[in-house]
């Protein structure tokens, strides 16, 4: 799917996320407790990393989609997530996001 907009809200993009999460629909409250712990880790560790809510939004992608895999698999579920995540509909990230995520 192509890429949509660059101007999408941080919002719009957890929640496309969070939809494909539930379209694979593996375990979402596992996925939801490790964006949230993710996203914890990323304010408490704020003042001595230079990083922006823009990597915030990647970390917190990755982890509502990190274990999708798992609907196909768990042998290899790692590498299911990545298939999983590059033929979804993500079209809210970018390509350089979607490696990222990935």
């Amino acid at each position: 799917m192509a890429y949509q907009s660059r101007f999408a809200t941080y919002e719009q993009k957890i929640a496309q996320a969070k939809m494909v999460m539930l379209e694979y629909n593996w375990r979402p409250e596992h996925h939801i407790q490790v964006q949230k712990l993710a996203a914890q880790l990323f304010e408490g560790l704020r003042p001595i990393h230079t990083m922006t809510d823009s990597e915030k939004l990647l970390l917190e992608a990755a982890a509502l989609l990190h274990d999708i895999g798992w609907t196909i698999s768990g042998t290899k579920h790692h590498k299911h997530s990545v298939y999983l995540i590059r033929q979804s509909n993500l079209s809210l990230f970018s390509n350089r996001d979607l490696a990222i995520i990935m």
